[in-house]
């Protein structure tokens, strides 16, 4: 996974030692870079044991958030920094900040947010530097959204979203978000809508406010 920046440098996230398969992806010691444009290694951070990322981001000013799966415990460049806290499983859905200069950065644990723990995070920035995370406990999506030097707090959430794709937002923080749905009622904040197919991937967009503005169903 790769993400460049306005300066044209960028982030760079690849395994370096494959240990497990999980079911969100192969896991591992991973590698966590910022290169210059010009090819010189600005940050190089190692996250391990067992470590999977799914989805990364980068802001105006060159900072990075990243959204994955951990087993048991999380180390960055061999310090402790997340514990498992996810009561029916080992592996714990997790976000991570890092500044541009790699000497700043701040970790989350996202399960204790649902009942069945926090599933398949997707992550972006947003205006003022804010973190967007979606994510799905299977029965209900969830949109968290925070700043590094907060904890996550409950922007959106919609009954009968399974799974988030991607998660996407402009600069007057407005969201785009596509997720997916079985056949019936779906409801995104207080918005209730009819999803017409057995199976659905919908298309989903949220004011600046968390209201919901529409869905497209496929």
């Amino acid at each position: 996974l790769h993400a460049p920046n306005a300066d044209q440098s960028y982030w760079w996230v690849h395994t370096l030692e494959f240990y497990e398969q999980f079911s969100e992806g192969p896991a591992g010691l991973v590698a966590v870079q910022h290169w210059s444009s010009q090819g010189n290694l600005i940050v190089d951070m190692l996250l391990s044991n067992e470590v999977c990322i799914l989805d990364l981001a980068t802001d105006d000013q060159g900072n990075v958030v990243l959204s994955g799966v951990y087993k048991d415990s999380l180390f960055v460049n061999g310090n402790l920094v997340l514990t498992d806290e996810n009561t029916w499983s080992d592996n714990n859905n997790f976000v991570l900040y890092v500044s541009s200069s790699g000497l700043d950065f701040q970790a989350w644990n996202l399960d204790g947010f649902s009942e069945y723990g926090f599933s398949f995070p997707v992550v972006d920035f947003g205006p003022d530097q804010r973190i967007y995370c979606a994510g799905s406990d299977y029965m209900t999506g969830w949109i968290y959204r925070w700043q590094p030097d907060e904890s996550p707090a409950l922007w959106n959430s919609g009954v009968e979203l399974k799974v988030f794709g991607d998660i996407e937002v402009n600069d007057q923080g407005q969201v785009a978000f596509a997720s997916a749905c079985f056949q019936g009622q779906v409801s995104v904040g207080d918005q209730i809508f009819t999803a017409p197919n057995s199976y659905n991937v919908l298309i989903g967009i949220l004011d600046s406010n968390a209201n919901c503005i529409g869905i497209q169903f496929i």
